[in-house]
């Protein structure tokens, strides 16, 4: 990227929106990252935002040789920014930012154990559950695919409405809990700050529950999704006046670089 500021700001989730799998790769989708391409050599500028911890999604750009500009930033977790350099590609956590967001959660986690802590048996037997995570910064579960994250995470809201600074997020079968001000639009909007692109010249593309604050229009001028987007995805992006993709996945995905390439930047 030159040094001039950008022109516009990329923002993509990977799972369901830029990754290609088989059953037992993932992998960042050549067929967006040409699309990516075309959008820098416009002058965009592009970051991931993935419940994906950064240095997995680093390593999947970095994989990715198709790639010929690294993103300006990579957003993980909901909650954590990383500034990423231009050439080496190397990583650098944004502080104090990063900090602060981790000790918001370090307060909150005990107190979210507390009060599950007399309901967690109850939860395995009423749900199918694949596994448990109670870390130090946050707690989550993998459903098995019997069991409905819906309505998992209707009853795990319920239990811990009491404690007001929570929210209760979906990505598949994931639900997990964090600090009430987390979010990706919301770190999305910290990322982009000191760039100089109004929010009306960003683009957020995203498929699934999680994304839900990056793509109601709040954050950037212009959202969108993949044909086969959970549907309140689809729905907030279309009451946002976005795009919805007629391909599923990254075909999806490419279909809407397209547009905004040729409607904002050519």
């Amino acid at each position: 990227m030159s040094s001039h500021p950008p022109s516009a700001i990329i923002c993509l989730d990977l799972d369901g929106t830029c990754v290609e799998h088989d059953p037992t790769h993932a992998w960042f989708s050549e067929m967006v990252a040409a699309q990516i391409n075309a959008a820098v050599r416009h002058g965009a500028a592009w970051c991931t935002n993935s419940g994906r911890n950064a240095h997995n999604q680093h390593g999947m750009i970095q994989a990715c040789r198709a790639l010929s500009v690294p993103p300006f930033a990579i957003l993980a977790n909901e909650c954590y920014i990383y500034d990423v350099h231009p050439v080496t590609c190397a990583m650098r956590p944004r502080q104090p930012y990063n900090n602060l967001s981790k000790q918001k959660a370090l307060d909150m986690i005990p107190r979210v154990k507390e009060v599950l802590g007399q309901h967690l048996a109850a939860l395995e037997a009423d749900f199918a559950v694949a596994e448990y995570f109670p870390s130090t910064e946050f707690v989550g579960w993998l459903l098995d695919e019997t069991a409905d994250p819906v309505v998992f995470a209707r009853r795990v809201r319920t239990l811990l409405a009491p404690m007001g600074d929570t929210q209760v997020l979906r990505n598949g079968q994931w639900v997990v809990i964090s600090h009430a001000e987390f979010g990706k639009g919301k770190v999305l909007t910290e990322a982009a700050r000191g760039l100089g692109v109004p929010r009306e010249r960003i683009l957020a593309i995203g498929d699934w529950h999680n994304d839900l604050d990056m793509l109601d229009g709040r954050c950037t001028g212009y959202v969108g999704c993949p044909a086969d987007a959970d549907a309140e995805v689809r729905a907030v992006v279309r009451h946002a006046g976005g795009w919805i993709a007629d391909e599923p996945g990254p075909a999806g995905t490419c279909t809407l670089l397209r547009r905004f390439v040729n409607e904002l930047l050519v």
